[in-house]
């Protein structure tokens, strides 16, 4: 969960809201092969994933802390050749700041995979300023050191390559929320501010492309509903939807012409603990369609998302593969792997 200013107590609150919301699950054009956990470690949190393949590998990253806040987060990179089996291939600890969510970018023109990591600066356990650095891999083994992104003032979330540039969507309690573009990843420029209404705490925003020059993007926004944008280049003008259900920690993909979307949402048909679902969904007109809920349940969600061979790949954290348990919080990191 990105922390900025005081949200995250918002966020943790609403994990654990109840919300009526018409769901359908199970639907037939997507079958889950399997799910499995792939983490789980020697600490109680382990949170925030994304999933990438590169290098005709498998590279999945998340934080791992003792607790949802209030702890420096060290950031972890899983590596498997078959999605199967997963090794840990680094770690990354940086003292007195909460690492947080940790997003792949793959540059296919250059062959170089990056690592944008969020940060959470805190003095004497009060949040101070938000930090962004930025690692990458020619070969997927060796990594560069950490750089610092220029971007201070707003949550950036899942920058996206297009060309030789990278886009990326920050927020900020209470503000708009605004475009970004860089050359090189470190430093963006602000291209606008985009014109959605702030109340109710828009933030997290992830974005892609469809082949045809679309830019697609998918808003989280407390209470109610969800934001669906469509833009194209040069991504100032955009037409916007508000779809019918909640997402936290939104991801998205275009796969056979299906606007693919998965995060956090609520079964509404389970019980006050075991509403807080991660699914697999898609957005159908100005609805959003719930193809599966995931095993999972209380504080979850934050998938990251691989598409190969008419499969697609899964990643996301649960605190438990049911219900939320107060008398047993911790976290793990879990693999699903579903046909389209």
């Amino acid at each position: 969960m990105s922390l900025m200013n005081n949200c995250f107590l918002f966020a943790v609150i609403q994990m654990f809201c109840c919300n009526d919301y018409n769901t359908t699950a199970n639907d037939s054009s997507a079958t889950i092969l399997s799910t499995e956990k792939i983490y789980e470690g020697k600490y109680s949190h382990n949170a925030f994933t994304d999933l990438v393949f590169f290098k005709n590998t498998f590279y999945c990253v998340f934080r791992e802390a003792k607790s949802h806040v209030g702890d420096n987060g060290t950031i972890v990179i899983l590596t498997s050749k078959n999605a199967k089996t997963w090794q840990v291939l680094k770690k990354i600890k940086i003292e007195q700041i909460d690492l947080r969510d940790p997003k792949f970018i793959l540059s296919e023109k250059k062959q170089t995979l990056y690592l944008q990591i969020a940060g959470s600066v805190y003095n004497e356990g009060k949040y101070v300023k938000t930090k962004h650095f930025v690692l990458k891999t020619k070969n997927g083994k060796i990594w560069s050191n950490l750089e610092l992104v220029n971007v201070s003032k707003k949550w950036l979330w899942k920058p996206i390559i297009y060309g030789d540039s990278s886009i990326a969507i920050g927020y900020r309690a209470g503000e708009k929320l605004s475009l970004y573009k860089s050359e090189d990843l470190k430093n963006y420029v602000k291209s606008k501010d985009l014109s959605l209404d702030p109340k109710g705490v828009l933030s997290e925003a992830a974005c892609t492309f469809d082949g045809k020059g679309n830019l697609f993007t998918i808003i989280r926004k407390n209470y109610p509903g969800t934001y669906f944008g469509t833009s194209q280049k040069p991504f100032l003008d955009w037409d916007w939807k508000k779809l019918d259900n909640v997402i936290g920690g939104p991801n998205i993909m275009v796969i056979n012409n299906r606007i693919i979307i998965s995060g956090r949402t609520y079964d509404n048909s389970k019980s006050k603990n075991c509403r807080t679902k991660t699914f697999l969904g898609e957005v159908v007109g100005d609805k959003i369609k719930i193809l599966h809920y995931l095993k999972s349940g209380g504080d979850t969600g934050y998938t990251g998302m691989v598409y190969k061979k008419g499969i697609l790949y899964l990643s996301y954290y649960s605190e438990d593969e049911k219900c939320h348990n107060p008398n047993n919080t911790k976290t793990s990191i879990y693999l699903s792997k579903i046909k389209l």
